[in-house]
């Protein structure tokens, strides 16, 4: 299964994940095969992307193993996904001075999202959701939302306090409206005048939430949200527990989805890599502990990821060690090797790296 740009699908492509418009209406389920009429009524209507595979691919031979893992993006409803983005995307696009925020709509949403997190017993952090880099501030305020109550939960918060974390998790970013878009998204090294700028997206943030009558705990999430555990952080260089609880979630939640998702400055991370980016910078960035409860529920390589081993070799991602996360089963297409950890056909082997000493995987792709 692979993320492509609709206007690259070549007809016969057979889409994995349901295609919805802005409003959260479906448009194609999974499982329909893309004809050429399909692809450019896809055009016509402003989708930008799909997850699809082509029949003769082999990754389509995994598909079937993929659709059964518990990724995140898959508990939350896409309508809950499509109306929050878009309420943020209203608010933010919208905003003139002294404006306030419509918070009865708003924390609506965030208490959907909450039901469908409390609905499933154990969650998976994965994100492959993100469309555009031009819907990256509304998207990112969606997904810091989700993976900050994930966070909320695991820490056994009560109802009140993830209502809080989640509104000002989904909201830690309005400050940015009053931010000039050339400033937001310049790709080359911002000057200290620029960066001034963006740094006071969140003190704007806090006050506009104050002003809406959001509770202080939810506003405090956009006002510390850029503090570092460290003390090195802006703009009041709080360290420790002297940072809010909640605004130490989000801190976590929404370097998480930067390191996740194409920016215009830089590429995403990989999964693996972004889990040894937490790692690294536990203590000195995060809360240690918040970090490792979380560290627990990334998915290290997610069904689908292609690996190189350390013999060289390439595969992809076919099954997961609970215990092990370092060491997923993988699948090497028309390979051969006599180990007894191995299950072949004529055109693959499958290997369980828990099982094995002397194989690894080095890198992904």
């Amino acid at each position: 299964m692979q993320k492509v740009t609709i206007k690259n699908i070549v007809p016969g492509a057979i889409v994995t994940k349901p295609i919805f418009n802005e409003d959260g209406v479906m448009l194609v389920p999974n499982g329909t095969i893309l004809h050429e009429m399909g692809v450019r009524r896809l055009i016509e209507m402003g989708i930008h992307e799909a997850f699809i595979v082509y029949p003769e691919s082999e990754t389509s031979r995994i598909l079937e193993l993929y659709e059964e893992s518990p990724h995140l993006d898959d508990i939350i409803y896409q309508r809950t996904r499509v109306q929050a983005k878009q309420l943020i995307k209203r608010a933010m696009s919208r905003m003139l001075p002294g404006d306030q925020l419509d918070m009865g709509k708003i924390s609506n949403i965030v208490d959907e999202i909450i039901d469908q997190l409390l609905s499933v017993k154990e969650i998976i952090l994965t994100l492959s959701r993100l469309k555009t880099i031009d819907d990256y501030t509304y998207e990112h305020c969606v997904n810091v939302c989700v993976i900050s109550l994930v966070i909320g939960i695991d820490l056994n918060l009560k109802q009140p306090e993830l209502r809080h974390l989640g509104v000002g998790a989904l909201l830690h970013d309005v400050g940015k409206a009053y931010i000039s878009g050339d400033v937001l998204n310049k790709p080359a090294t911002l000057t200290n005048q620029e960066y001034d700028q963006i740094k006071s997206h969140t003190e704007i943030g806090y006050k506009i939430l104050i002003k809406s009558g959001v509770a202080e705990e939810a506003a405090q999430i956009a006002l510390y949200h850029h503090e570092k555990y460290d003390g090195t952080g802006y703009n009041r260089c709080l360290s420790g527990d002297t940072i809010p609880l909640l605004s130490r979630i989000v801190t976590l939640a929404d370097s998480y989805d930067a390191m996740s998702n194409d920016r215009t400055y830089r590429k995403k991370l990989a999964p693996d890599k972004v889990y040894k980016e937490i790692a690294d910078l536990s203590g000195s960035q995060f809360d240690c502990n918040i970090t490792d409860r979380f560290l627990r529920r990334i998915d290290l390589f997610p069904i689908g990821t292609g690996i190189i081993l350390n013999t060289g070799h390439k595969g992809v991602v076919v099954g997961h060690n609970k215990f092990l996360p370092q060491s997923p089963v993988i699948r090497i297409f028309k390979g051969e090797t006599d180990s007894k950890n191995i299950r072949s056909s004529a055109n693959y082997v499958d290997i369980n790296l828990a099982k094995t000493k002397y194989l690894f995987i080095v890198d992904t792709f």
